[in-house]
């Protein structure tokens, strides 16, 4: 298993990307897909014909910016269905939203032809916090965090390594303790100022130091977030 850290940076950040890994099993899923995608791919020499796995943890902007493009690309270009994975109550807000903009098929003068529909589009597999997913060799578990809107981590694990990913969420013992840890990779969001629906570094810190949880990398960050865990890099290719 392998991870490449497309972006690192929080809604805001100028200085990084918006936060989206590639995590590679026996297939590559992107965990979200923020702006610019396919130039960061190709910044990074990711080809994005290889991609066709996309896990939304949720759907702020970050977080989802470029999933229009990408299925454009996917149905215009290369004529393939990628499959998006996500829960169901974050399904039900995007679907009407996505629907508006596939609802038809255009012609080459511009005039609108048959009905088209989501399902022409993409996959979707529900992700359920109660139920892991097989999927071909690799599970995938998700849990619930605290944010604004609904949005959740999520773990992959293949070939016996785990990787976990915090998403948005509050500082929440119970997440790291009962889901994040035991992974052999964990990501972890963290801001440099106190929010209560983000992770106050310092207290991140504590916490980890405290209980000597030593494979912990922080993402999701903002511009002037110092600490003493370390930050994934964006572009370099981690074994996990």
């Amino acid at each position: 298993m392998r991870l490449l850290p497309l972006g690192i940076g929080n809604a805001f950040s100028i200085k990084y990307n918006n936060t989206s890994f590639l995590v590679e099993t026996d297939k590559k899923y992107l965990i979200d897909v923020p702006k610019n995608l396919r130039k960061t791919l190709d910044k990074y020499s990711v080809d994005i014909k290889d991609i066709n796995d996309v896990i939304i943890t949720h759907y702020h902007a970050d977080h989802l910016g470029d999933l229009e493009q990408f299925l454009q690309y996917k149905r215009w270009v290369e004529n393939e269905k990628p499959t998006i994975y996500t829960k169901q109550e974050i399904f039900d807000v995007i679907e009407p939203f996505y629907s508006k903009i596939f609802d038809n098929k255009v012609s080459d003068n511009g005039k609108r032809l048959e009905k088209q529909y989501l399902s022409e589009i993409f996959d979707y597999i529900e992700l359920n916090p109660e139920h892991p997913l097989l999927n071909g060799g690799t599970k995938i578990e998700i849990k619930d965090t605290f944010h604004t809107v609904p949005t959740f981590s999520v773990k992959l694990t293949y070939s016996k390594r785990s990787l976990a990913n915090s998403s948005d969420t509050n500082f929440n013992p119970d997440l790291l303790n009962n889901f994040l840890s035991g992974s052999d990779f964990i990501i972890h969001e963290a801001c440099s100022y106190e929010d209560p629906v983000h992770t106050y570094v310092k207290t991140l810190e504590e916490y980890v130091e405290k209980n000597k949880i030593n494979n912990i990398h922080l993402a999701h960050i903002d511009d002037n977030l110092e600490s003493s865990l370390p930050i994934l890099k964006e572009g370099k290719w981690y074994d996990v």
